[in-house]
């Protein structure tokens, strides 16, 4: 999941799971100077039964956000041997 906010700080955004669902936002009405996004924004996503929603990773750089969901290890294609 990505969101292009620039001018925000990591402070600024919150993203939290309950259940598979995942919100993601932001909170900028205090910035003085607003370039290309709202003041706030809050978007619900829902997790896949196949993501591991505690490996769940955020990071900010360049003015995106980005939510990474890993898939957990029963995704994960693997071989069967035959019996």
């Amino acid at each position: 999941i990505s969101v292009a906010a620039p001018g925000l700080e990591k402070k600024d955004f919150n993203i939290s799971i309950e259940g598979n669902r995942l919100t993601v936002g932001y909170d900028a009405t205090d910035k003085p100077e607003r370039y290309a996004y709202a003041t706030k924004y809050s978007k619900s996503y829902t997790v896949p039964h196949t993501c591991d929603a505690e490996k769940i990773q955020a990071s900010y750089k360049s003015g995106v956000l980005v939510v990474e969901l890993p898939k957990g290890e029963s995704a994960k294609m693997r071989q069967i041997k035959i019996k």
